[in-house]
């Protein structure tokens, strides 16, 4: 039984040695074989792992999308009830209607008088179109970002399970949250903006030329013109010039602590740092520029009408003097921040700023913050602190 043993063994070794090629030929293809079948499965885990991840990641974008959808009703609300303050303040500021009262009474005779009022309703007029934009615009950011910061925590308690009532955000200090930033702005900031408008304007030497005892007939592509310069000198565009549209919006760092309604300081910091961010900055750039385009669009066609369709007779052609130019820029004005039945331009415009993708990608960035980075941001670059 040994001896057969030991000659099977030595036949199955001279076997081996005889067809050694073939034997490590076939070890290589098995150890390929199972390499390529695990290799297989991990790159379809890793497939569906992927799969899974872009599915979680698509459920959470249309989350996200509808309850911004819903926010913006609350937004929209909330930003129409500030308006009629808004007007009153910037119509204080800005009081066309004192000079034109004024001019109504004042004698004929005296004409030097009554050139120097037309010169000072002129600046009051397209100061308050501009200065309206502007705050207009302003307001419009300011309510939807301190809204969505608000909200954010009902997403999140939603997206969270298990979260206490206890780390909610106190009503009351929401309250105080909203009440004090726009106090400030309606107090401060736009008194500061409206003062810092008017003096671009009135160094601006075309709208300097343009005296109204001289300019008796304002061509359509010179008025564009015009209006485009002074949207230009308007614009904040240097890194002073956002610092100062900064300053219009919210309090400046150097306002001592206690100076802040308890509890409101975390909602600041976070304000503070929104509208320092590049998102925020493209969207106040876009949201001017898209109203300055629809404001000029709006008086453009109510000075030319004619140009709207085919002219039959050279004295369809309007040329409106600078006086009448005046009037129609405070009735575009008005109707920027009036709604009713029959007068939408306010919420038509409103609906328009708010499709704006500069304004999508700033609703985002407030929901979608990096965990990480905010967890390593020192707390010595917030507003404040």
């Amino acid at each position: 039984m040994w001896d057969q043993l030991t000659c099977a063994k030595k036949s199955l070794c001279r076997w081996a040695g005889n067809h050694k090629t073939l034997l490590v030929s076939t070890g290589v293809v098995v150890a390929c074989g199972a390499g390529a079948y695990y290799g297989v499965k991990r790159v379809i885990r890793e497939a569906e792992t992927m799969m899974l991840d872009s599915q979680r990641e698509l459920v959470a974008r249309q989350r996200l999308q509808m309850h911004l959808g819903r926010s913006q009703e609350e937004i929209k609300a909330a930003f129409l009830r500030f308006v009629p303050s808004l007007k009153t303040r910037l119509y204080k500021l800005l009081d066309l209607e004192g000079i034109v009262a004024n001019l109504k009474v004042l004698d004929k005779s005296e004409r030097e008088m009554r050139d120097s009022m037309w010169e000072d309703a002129k600046l009051l007029g397209f100061g308050r179109l501009f200065a309206g934009l502007h705050a207009f615009c302003q307001l419009h950011l300011l309510v939807h970002c301190e809204l969505l910061i608000l909200g954010r925590e009902t997403f999140h308690k939603h997206k969270t399970e298990g979260e206490t009532s206890s780390e909610s955000i106190d009503v009351h200090v929401q309250q105080q949250f909203l009440s004090s930033t726009l106090e400030y702005f309606f107090e401060t900031g736009l008194p500061k903006l409206t003062a810092e408008i008017e003096s671009r304007l009135s160094e601006y030497p075309t709208l300097q030329t343009w005296r109204v005892k001289e300019k008796a007939q304002v061509e359509k592509a010179d008025l564009d013109h015009l209006l485009r310069e002074l949207h230009a000198t308007c614009l904040p565009c240097s890194a002073s010039d956002h610092a100062l549209w900064h300053s219009f919006l919210i309090y400046p760092d150097d306002v001592p602590l206690e100076a802040h309604p308890a509890g409101v300081l975390p909602l600041l910091n976070e304000l503070w740092d929104i509208l320092e961010s590049p998102f925020f900055k493209d969207a106040l750039r876009a949201s001017i520029d898209c109203l300055f385009e629809l404001l000029t669009t709006d008086i453009l066609a109510a000075l030319y009408p004619h140009e709207a369709g085919p002219i039959t007779e050279m004295s369809a052609i309007q040329r409106p003097p600078l006086a009448k130019v005046i009037p129609q820029l405070k009735v575009e004005v008005g109707r920027l921040f009036v709604a009713t039945a029959k007068q939408t331009t306010l919420l038509q415009h409103w609906e328009t700023l708010s499709g704006l993708e500069t304004l999508q990608c700033l609703s985002e960035s407030i929901f979608v913050q990096e965990t990480d980075d905010a967890a390593a941001r020192p707390e010595s670059s917030w507003g404040w602190i």
